[in-house]
Formats: structure tokens, C-alpha cells, sequence
């Protein structure tokens, strides 16, 4: 009976994954990369789970996983990137790569979406 319900669950939460936004994705990816480093899966194994499981054809490495496991530790405190950050940083590569004449202008791009 458990094995049914667990079944059940796995099942839902796999079809909540196909409906969610790409940042809730990656984070559940990372989530569960760290999770399963934590209980003893190579992250050779991990690495090639997501291999195949890319619909975009990237191949993963241990390195890649490295990253994963990096990021999922530092999540566990708080955010590794703040919005604050992340806006200004993309500002400044944006008005950095502008064509001078934009730049002289006081041209720039709105990307807070």
C-alpha cells in the first residue's frame, strides 16, 4: 500500500514540475542534485541523469554537479544572488554594451521584468 501512495505522489509532483516556471524547475533540479550527493549518489550517476534529461542537449559533468551541490549548500542560508544584485549587474552590462552613441545619448534599456 505505501509503495502505491508513494507511487501516487511521485507521479503528481512530476506533473507539477512540467507546469512550473523554469526558476521553480532549476531550483527543484539543484534541490534535489544536493539531496541525492547528500544520501550517497555519485555525482557521476547525478551528472548523467541530467544529461538525459536534457531537453536542450547539454551535457553534464561532475564539475557541473560540483556547481549544483555548491549552490543547493548556499541556498540552505539564503539566496546567492539578490534581485537588487542581479538588476544592477544585468544595468551595467546593458548600458557597458551599448554603441557609444547610445551611451552619449543617455540611452539605456529597462530590464526588470
Amino acid at each position: 500500500m505505501t509503495t502505491h501512495i508513494k507511487k501516487i505522489s511521485d507521479t503528481t509532483i512530476d506533473l507539477l514540475d512540467k507546469v512550473s516556471t523554469s526558476t521553480s524547475r532549476a531550483g527543484t533540479t539543484i534541490e534535489r542534485a544536493g539531496k541525492m550527493y547528500a544520501k550517497g549518489v555519485p555525482k557521476k550517476v547525478i551528472a548523467v541523469q541530467l544529461t538525459e534529461n536534457s531537453k536542450s542537449g547539454n551535457e553534464y559533468t561532475e564539475t557541473h554537479v560540483d556547481a549544483c551541490i555548491m549552490l543547493y549548500t548556499d541556498a540552505q542560508t539564503k539566496v546567492g544572488i539578490t534581485k537588487s544584485q542581479a538588476t544592477a549587474l544585468i544595468e551595467d552590462q546593458t548600458r557597458d554594451n551599448l554603441p557609444s552613441e547610445l551611451q552619449q545619448n543617455g540611452l539605456s534599456c529597462n530590464l526588470n521584468n
